[in-house]
């Protein structure tokens, strides 16, 4: 009975493999945040072309948002190479 509700077994230990989660590596975040910064440029070209004031600002925020946190990782990337 206990083995229905999974009081029992061995199936509810996580391996090393489950239990360790692993980081994204700094190119993996740095494209993620350059298709962002992408988006972010077409989008507020698109709220601009239709007059939508309110989107255009909000989207330009965002997309320095983006651009200050891409440019933390590139610069976090380049130290990161010197002390290694």
């Amino acid at each position: 009975m206990n083995d229905e509700f999974g009081d029992g077994g061995d199936d509810d230990q996580p391996t090393k493999e489950e239990s360790k989660p692993k980081a994204p590596s700094n190119n993996t975040i740095v494209s993620t945040l350059e298709a962002r910064l992408t988006m972010y440029k077409q989008a507020v070209q698109i709220a601009k072309t239709k007059g939508d004031a309110a989107k255009s600002r909000r989207y330009e925020r965002q997309l320095k948002v983006a651009f200050y946190i891409n440019d933390f990782f590139y610069h976090f990337d380049f130290f990161v190479d010197i002390f290694r």
